[in-house]
């Protein structure tokens, strides 16, 4: 009974299969399911490499946008610079031309100015304090001569009796030259010009020439 059976299944495999034997089809079967999944697999590893190169090109733009603005950020701060450069040296050009001939004409007036003014301090506030100081010892020592001579005078007096009239004409020719050379300077004062060049004579020159 059983070999009848397999008789009759061998028999439906021929007609089905024409003849032929089917003796490799397991095999055959596993190597297509084989295929199949290295078909899978290859796919898989072409999606991921498309992203890849997607994923490098996004890079490649973004580096390339990074420079473009690079760049364009370098060219406005030349520009920039060169604009404030410009402006300077116009700035510096319209002060020249305020002030006369630049720089060198502004120092040459300066030293000028600075050498004025320690001139006029010299021959304005700095002689009227030397003159001042010589008129003030001036008065001093003919009120001491003044006074020295009223006590020779007084000894004169008590030793001879006869009162001593050259060193009196002497203290009063003083005390009247004194008086005359500061009345000269007073109103020299108010003619003179603080900016002049020349040196008015001081109150002793003014009193050796009364003398």
């Amino acid at each position: 009974m059983d070999d009848s059976l397999d008789e009759r299944v061998d028999a439906v495999e021929r007609a089905l299969t024409d003849g032929e034997t089917v003796e490799g089809l397991p095999e055959a079967g596993r190597v297509e399911a084989r295929l199949e999944a290295v078909e899978e697999a290859v796919a898989d590893l072409d999606d991921r490499l498309n992203e890849l190169e997607a994923a490098v090109q996004a890079l490649r733009g973004f580096a390339g946008g990074i420079d473009a603005v690079d760049e364009a950020v370098e060219r406005r701060a030349n520009a920039a610079i060169a604009r404030v450069e410009r402006l300077e040296r116009e700035h510096s050009e319209r002060e020249g031309r305020a002030d006369g001939n630049g720089p060198c004409e502004r120092g040459r007036r300066g030293g000028a100015d600075g050498e004025r003014h320690d001139r006029r301090r010299r021959n304005g506030h700095g002689g009227e304090s030397r003159d001042t100081q010589l008129e003030e010892a001036v008065t001093d020592d003919a009120t001491r001569d003044g006074r020295r001579n009223g006590r020779d005078e007084d000894r004169s007096t008590d030793a001879g009796g006869q009162p001593p009239t050259t060193d009196r004409t002497a203290a009063t020719l003083a005390q009247a030259a004194a008086d005359t050379a500061r009345s000269e300077l007073e109103a020299e004062r108010e003619r003179s010009d603080p900016d002049a060049e020349t040196t008015a004579p001081t109150l002793a020159e003014r009193i050796r020439r009364l003398l």
